[in-house]
């Protein structure tokens, strides 16, 4: 579904520009597109998605479908807990630790970290109230311990929307944000490819 609006603004995009002075250059900008597109989808793995997203440009369209904005609007972020392997804050047990945990007060706006649609929201006795995003290329990003969800199953959201308010519902020690990002179900540590993005903005858009 997701992969399909990226295809129709393409077409979009090639309407509109198909009769500009200067339409070679947006017909090799959309091809560009249109071979990001494919390579993406070809991927067999996360290792390998990672591998040929870090060739694409940061003009591209397809980093508006993918998780890797922040989900809060705040300069400085901090994690209280990260990602993988860590000694779990309530019931003290070696774990694995499917997202990060953000420090933040109860009731901050948070963002959808990429376009896409609501694929579920609810509560869950462990992330408390949640909100389950769809994104492009078989990600999907998650959203814990929210206070009020702003959203509804289905609907498309941009990046950087409001979503809904930071809390600290569920098994949670207090006021932060649970973040995951997940391909192919499988969970992924997202700062990492928060990294890979602004290494494509210091590199240009036009390199």
């Amino acid at each position: 579904m997701v992969v399909k609006l990226i295809l129709l603004s393409l077409f979009g995009l090639s309407n509109h520009f198909c009769f500009a002075q200067d339409s070679s250059y947006y017909q090799t900008y959309i091809n560009r597109e249109k071979k990001y597109v494919q390579s993406l989808l070809n991927a067999k793995t996360e290792k390998d998605f990672y591998i040929t997203l870090s060739q694409c440009k940061s003009n591209s369209l397809v980093w508006a479908y993918l998780p890797f904005f922040y989900p809060l609007d705040k300069k400085n972020i901090t994690i209280s807990s990260g990602f993988g392997y860590r000694i779990h804050p309530i019931n003290r047990k070696f774990s694995f630790h499917k997202g990060i945990d953000i420090l933040t007060p109860c009731g901050t706006k948070v963002l959808a970290s990429g376009n896409g649609y609501i694929l579920d929201t609810g509560y869950d006795p462990y992330l408390g109230n949640f909100i389950k995003i769809a994104h492009g290329f078989k990600w999907i990003s998650i959203y814990g311990h929210l206070s009020q969800i702003d959203v509804f199953k289905s609907q498309k959201v941009s990046y950087g929307q409001v979503i809904g308010l930071s809390g600290t519902t569920g098994r949670s020690t207090g006021c932060h944000l649970h973040y995951g990002i997940y391909y192919n179900n499988a969970p992924v540590s997202s700062l990492r490819y928060n990294r890979l993005f602004i290494h494509s903005l210091q590199l240009g858009f036009y390199e």
